[in-house]
């Protein structure tokens, strides 16, 4: 491809030394932020896998990428990284800073070679600030080194056409078939980005009549394959064994949501980002504007084609889901690649005269909605990485010798043994998909004769324990006494397994709980009490007539002075028991737990029991005791509690 021959800034203001120090500041600027706060964050699951997959040999890496959805070159690239600048989260992650600050300079590189300096520079400005990029450089997985690859492979190819056309060029040559090897080797998503290149160089090759260098060009894939010839059948059989769910996506928000995506990244809603999506539509637009003399068609042509296909073909294997959004990132390097060649024509001033003000009003809002994106990565929880860490530490902190971690996706057991020394009472589970039920209730069995605390962390439950299987038969024999805590989409459930649990009724009662619920027993174990410990609770609820409300269960537990020392609100069953599915006359047992906390004082104290209807907690149902008004809550069994 020949360079294109547009009307560019003039040159006097684009001599190569300004142009270079301009791309110094640029990538200064990637690699400023991509390496800030690069540690602040938890590892979340995927990364927590990839430190440890990376700990292992060359040899049990393969093995298990043989294994996995994705191929082993990252993880056997961050082996030797591992081994050279060492495994904390910064050191880890830098390897993909390493990949986002390359990927700014490549998008410079083929900007200029394709659309000349002040469009590289352009590109490359908008690709060192765009949150997109930012936030998959600073994760330790393989995906901004897909996009690399891709425009290492787009960029090659560039080149390549243009050399075969008047000489030969081994250096680009191989440059491209070790880019699609490597990528190749690196995601399965990969060849997407192939298509989109093949498709343009192809018929170029055919339009010119350049059957020669069309051959030596299948030649380079042919070449290409038979390096990935020894993993084709591992990928194969991955592929076709593996499934992603059903998308649910509409075409026109989710077409939206990518543009949202590529221009400002995950922090800022699409609602609230329309200005700026309007800024950047107007650089995209101008992207495409055809100059004068006529450019050669291939160049726009191929840029296109790269931001076009991959999405429609996520669309056509039906896997836009939030999980994969980040296959989106294989095209991040087009879209900047247009928009800055927009941005270039922007700023010509002989293109710009007379819009000076939607320049700058455009250039406003791309920067100060990229800032905000940025910020709200850096700084805001709610766009924060699952904290693994915290969960670690806080299990760490109140921890004693006889408690156990579970796991309701097996493959948590890598992120949180990275931050929990005590290997061995992390239980991963379930171990199989599809899950086989009888082996988990076994291992859970095994579990709570041993334990008499368990720490449980759900996460991914729709692919990793559909049936819920871990949870449904921990509510039934143990006794959750906290659900609430969340870090990012990780929730952390704390258990007690006495050795003897509650499960026949000790005190029988005759309780109404408004018109419809009545108690009619408990068992609660109270011995020896200290802060730290789980009181275990077991309410037998019966219906009297149909329930149409879902109510809450609380549990207070109250000093002498009937201050609140400590709590438990849950719906019956550990959540899954809603009353309204309850049938008159049928016993319902429901297992519940409380905490006491640390610090709580020895002395005597009283636990209490009531309803209220869901989102409610002031509605508290009244209590009658054998036709007697007893308030909105029943006193249970007093208790002592002592020092431990």
């Amino acid at each position: 491809m020949q360079a294109e021959n547009h009307t560019p800034l003039p040159e006097s203001r684009w001599r190569p030394p300004a142009a270079f120090v301009l791309l110094l500041l640029i990538l200064a600027l990637a690699a400023g932020l991509r390496f800030y706060r690069l540690d602040a964050q938890s590892f979340w699951n995927d990364e927590g896998n990839s430190a440890r997959i990376a700990e292992r040999s060359i040899q049990l890496i393969l093995e298990g990428a043989a294994g996995d959805i994705h191929p082993p070159l990252y993880y056997l690239t961050l082996h030797y990284w591992r081994a050279l600048v060492g495994y904390s989260e910064f050191a880890l992650r830098s390897f993909s800073v390493i990949a986002g600050v390359g990927l700014v300079a490549l998008i410079y590189a083929l900007g200029t070679w394709l659309f000349g300096r002040p469009a590289g520079l352009a590109a490359a400005l908008l690709a060192a600030i765009n949150p997109f990029q930012v936030y998959y450089s600073q994760e330790a997985r393989s995906y901004i080194w897909v996009a690399f690859l891709a425009a290492a492979a787009v960029y090659c190819a560039s080149r390549l056409q243009e050399s075969w056309l008047n000489r030969p060029a081994y250096s680009w040559a191989t440059g491209y078939v070790l880019a699609v090897t490597a990528g190749l080797y690196t995601h399965y998503f990969y060849p997407v980005a192939l298509i989109a290149i093949n498709l343009i160089v192809v018929v170029q090759f055919l339009r010119r009549k350049a059957l020669k260098p069309l051959g030596q060009w299948l030649l380079l894939h042919l070449v290409a394959g038979i390096l990935y010839l020894p993993w084709v059948p591992i990928a194969l059989r991955q592929l076709t064994g593996w499934s992603s769910g059903t998308s649910q996506a509409t075409l026109g928000p989710a077409l939206l949501d990518i543009f949202r995506l590529l221009s400002l990244g995950i922090t800022i809603p699409t609602a609230e980002a329309t200005p700026a999506l309007l800024g950047f539509g107007l650089l995209l637009l101008l992207g495409l504007v055809p100059r004068l003399p006529k450019p050669e068609p291939g160049r726009l042509l191929l840029i296109v084609l790269w931001l076009v296909l991959p999405i429609a073909l996520i669309f056509a294997l039906g896997i836009y889901r939030e999980a994969f959004v980040k296959f989106v990132l294989v095209v991040s390097p087009a879209f900047c690649l247009l928009a800055g060649r927009g941005l270039a024509l922007l700023v010509n001033a002989r293109f710009s005269r007379g819009l000076l003000l939607p320049v700058a009003l455009s250039l406003g809002l791309v920067l100060s909605f990229s800032y905000q994106s940025l910020h709200n990565l850096y700084f805001d929880p709610a766009y924060a990485r699952a904290n693994y860490r915290g969960l670690a530490q806080y299990i760490l902190s109140v921890g004693r010798r006889g408690d156990a971690v579970i796991t309701n996706a097996a493959n948590q057991w890598e992120v949180l043994t990275y931050y929990y020394p005590h290997v061995d009472r992390v239980y991963p589970l379930p171990r199989s998909r599809p899950v086989r039920e009888p082996d988990v209730v076994a291992e859970l069995e095994q579990i709570t004769a041993k334990h008499d605390r368990l720490f449980v962390i759900f996460w991914a439950e729709v692919e990793s324990d559909p049936e819920r299987v871990v949870e449904r038969w921990l509510d039934a024999h143990a006794f959750k006494a906290s659900n609430e805590w969340w870090q990012g989409d990780v929730r952390l459930a704390i258990y007690a397994a006495p050795a003897l649990p509650p499960a026949e009724m000790a005190t029988p009662l005759d309780a109404h709980f408004g018109d419809a619920i009545a108690l009619r027993g408990f068992s609660l174990l109270a011995g020896q009490l200290a802060p730290g410990d789980i009181i275990p609770v077991t309410l037998f609820w019966q219906a009297l007539s149909p329930v149409s409300d879902r109510y809450k269960v609380f549990l207070h537990l109250l000093d002498s002075q009937g201050a609140l020392v400590a709590q438990r609100d849950s719906e019956p069953g550990g959540g899954l028991t809603h009353t309204s599915s309850w049938q008159p006359g049928q016993t319902q047992v429901d297992n519940h737990g409380v905490l006491i906390p640390a610090g709580t004082p020895a002395g005597e104290y009283q636990l209490v029991v009531g309803l209220y209807p869901l989102g409610d907690p002031a509605a508290r149902l009244p209590v009658t005791v054998q036709g007697q008004p007893a308030g909105d809550a029943l006193p249970l069994q007093p208790m002592i509690i002592s020092q431990p």
